[in-house]
């Protein structure tokens, strides 16, 4: 079951406190996920904003190194 089904199925049994926390779960899950995607020579570019975001060995998104 995904989060939303499970977030849904939470809020309509009137578990208000747990829907809560699964929301607050689900928004730290996704901080740093993109939502801008740009294309270039080397590959696809992901940014959060303006920041620059990559995935780590585990796949969660992460922000990304300023290069120096």
């Amino acid at each position: 079951m995904d989060s939303y089904e499970d977030l849904m199925a939470l809020i309509n049994a009137g578990k208000k406190k747990e829907a809560l926390e699964l929301l607050e779960r689900l928004k730290a899950a996704n901080k740093f996920a993109p939502t801008m995607i740009k294309a270039s020579k080397t590959g696809a570019v992901f940014y959060k904003g303006n920041r620059r975001v990559v995935q780590n060995a585990a796949g969660e998104w992460e922000l990304a190194l300023k290069k120096q």
